[in-house]
């Protein structure tokens, strides 16, 4: 099996359209893989995404300051959780 990790060009958030009453299935996972990029340099996070400065910037500032947990269990977006 793959994982591919990929930026997005644009992040779009939709909170509107459901509430979560659960975690994801994967969420010990996905913490795994967030901790490890979080380790990561800049360049190191960069190189993995193979994008331009704006997008690996953008990305490397979300993976920073991620709250997944409390996002999907307050229904908060990434962004208002910082």
């Amino acid at each position: 099996m793959r994982i591919i990790i990929s930026p997005a060009k644009q992040m779009r958030v939709d909170t509107d359209s459901f509430a979560c009453k659960e975690l994801p299935v994967f969420m010990d996972r996905t913490e795994v893989l967030m901790k490890w990029i979080q380790r990561l340099s800049y360049e190191e996070q960069k190189k993995l995404w193979v994008c331009n400065d704006k997008i690996a910037r953008q990305n490397a500032e979300r993976f920073a300051q991620c709250a997944w947990r409390r996002t999907f269990l307050t229904g908060e977006s990434p962004e208002s959780a910082r």
